[in-house]
């Protein structure tokens, strides 16, 4: 038993100290590439003031030159001045920029009531 001990540490000593096979090591380069953007900011520049106007059927249109042009039975009074909505728009330049508007309701300034 003591010589099959022995002849076990014996082996251990020499697979220990035995060099040991390893991979040698390699590096290599190469390019990358990125496309870094700034993010989008939107402030608002003026607001959308269609001025004072007398209920009737038709439509009121404020241009972005600040117009306003009123069709049918609706009246524009002269008492107020419209004015056209804008917004800055910054960011990276040559991007695409997509604006929609859902559905509005235009209510009373004086009531808030969108029937009035």
């Amino acid at each position: 038993m003591k010589r099959t001990i022995g002849a076990f540490a014996a082996l251990s000593l020499v697979a220990f100290a035995a060099p040991a096979l390893a991979q040698s090591s390699a590096s290599n380069t190469a390019n990358a590439t990125a496309l870094i953007i700034r993010p989008i900011t939107v402030s608002n520049g003026g607001t959308l003031a269609f001025g004072t106007l007398v209920r009737g059927a038709g439509t009121a249109v404020v241009s972005t030159a600040g117009v306003r042009t009123v069709t049918g039975a609706v009246v524009a009074l002269a008492s107020t001045t419209p004015s056209a909505a804008s917004f800055t728009v910054g960011g990276e330049g040559g991007q695409l920029v997509t604006v929609s508007v859902g559905a509005l309701t235009l209510a009373n300034l004086t009531s808030g009531s969108p029937s009035d």
